[in-house]
C-alpha cells in the first residue's frame, strides 16, 4: 500500500505540525490536522508493471481560530514542496511534489474552522499497483 499521506503527516510533525495524522474528518472536532488521500490520476504504463502516478492528497487544518487556520494551511502548502516524501515501506518512488489546489475554505457542519489545500505528488509505483 502507497505510504504517502503517513510520510506527508511524519514530515510535517517533524515541521512542528505535532497534531497531523492520517484520519478521518470526524476525528477533528477538537481540531487538528488531517492528511487524506484523494483519487489520483495514472499518467503512465510501464512494462514492468509500474506505473507513474499523479497522487493526490488533502490536508485538512481544523482550529478555533480562523486566521490561524488560514496561515497554518498556508505554511503546509508552502512547506510539503520542499520535503522529500520518500516511501518509507518502499511502495513507490518519489520525484516531486507541488500544490494542486490553494488554502480554501472547507463547509464541514459543526465544526470550527475548517482549511484545506490539496496537493499532487508525482510518483512511480514499485508494485505496479495503486
Amino acid at each position: 500500500m502507497i505510504d504517502l499521506a503517513d510520510v506527508a503527516a511524519e514530515k510535517l510533525r517533524d515541521n512542528g505540525f505535532t497534531d497531523a495524522k492520517t484520519r478521518k474528518l470526524d476525528e477533528l472536532k477538537g481540531g487538528g490536522i488531517a492528511v487524506r488521500r484523494i483519487p489520483s490520476t495514472k499518467t503512465a504504463d510501464y512494462f514492468t508493471g509500474q506505473r507513474q502516478i499523479a497522487y493526490l492528497f488533502q490536508v485538512v487544518v481544523v482550529r478555533a481560530d480562523e486566521q490561524t487556520a488560514i496561515d497554518e494551511c498556508d505554511r503546509i502548502a508552502s512547506l510539503l514542496p520542499t520535503l522529500d516524501l520518500k516511501s518509507k515501506n518502499g511502495s513507490y518512488l518519489f520525484t516531486s511534489c507541488e500544490v494542486y489546489t490553494e488554502t480554501q475554505e472547507l463547509e464541514y457542519p459543526g465544526f470550527p474552522y475548517v482549511y484545506e489545500c490539496r496537493m499532487r505528488a508525482n510518483i512511480t509505483t514499485t508494485t505496479g499497483r495503486i
